[in-house]
């Protein structure tokens, strides 16, 4: 848990996504995705070996998502379409690498693969890490033969740091995992410092301001 709570916008709204906070009405819509997608995301995703889960169980883990975005100490995000409310896979914002340090995770369903949406994603949420909540640094992880996932952070602008002995979420020993990571200057060139800023809101749905 961070020694000072995150601020971080309750829903984020890129050119074709919405980012936001899980609500318990999302309970049903994630399993049918995740369920869907279980064979295609569980050589990446250690959660994903335990599905299908109950509803029961599925709503307890949002429980617990939207509890922790609140008090500011883990987000969780669910992506959703613009157009449509599509529910198409899940993002966020995570803690676990200590103060100043945003890692964003990300998945997607198997039938929304090639459409550059976790880019889309990635991209707005390193934006939002850093000028708008504070980050000092932004990171992404992933193991080594996760080429799709090693793309994301290539296409956004990340600098690679190496490969490093770490404790991937989920996992409870020391794997390799590649660490690739951003901070103000790569929001100055690429896709981050080209890609406009998302719009911003809070809980009630009120629009945010950027910090100048």
């Amino acid at each position: 848990m961070p020694e000072t709570p995150w601020r971080i916008p309750h829903r984020i709204e890129t050119e074709r996504l919405v980012l936001r906070r899980y609500e318990s009405s999302d309970v049903e819509e994630m399993s049918r995705v995740i369920i869907a997608s279980r064979h295609y995301l569980a050589p990446w995703m250690p959660w994903a070996r335990d599905e299908p889960i109950s509803l029961t169980e599925r709503s307890e883990h949002i429980a617990t998502y939207i509890r922790e975005y609140d008090e500011g100490t883990d987000f969780v995000m669910g992506m959703f379409l613009r157009d449509s409310g599509a529910y198409v896979g899940g993002t966020g914002l995570h803690t676990r690498l200590g103060e100043g340090i945003l890692e964003i995770g990300y998945w997607i369903a198997a039938d929304r693969q090639r459409n550059g949406y976790v880019t889309e994603a990635a991209t707005a949420l390193t934006q939002v890490a850093i000028d708008f909540a504070g980050a000092e640094r932004v990171e992404i992880h992933h193991l080594p033969r996760n080429l799709h996932s090693r793309a994301i952070p290539e296409r956004c602008g990340f600098t690679y740091e190496g490969r490093h002995e770490t404790l991937m979420p989920g996992v409870d020993e020391l794997e390799a995992a590649d660490v690739w990571v951003a901070t103000a200057d790569n929001l100055k060139t690429g896709m981050l410092g080209s890609t406009p800023r998302p719009r911003l809101y809070n809980a009630a749905g009120w629009g945010l301001e950027w910090p100048s």
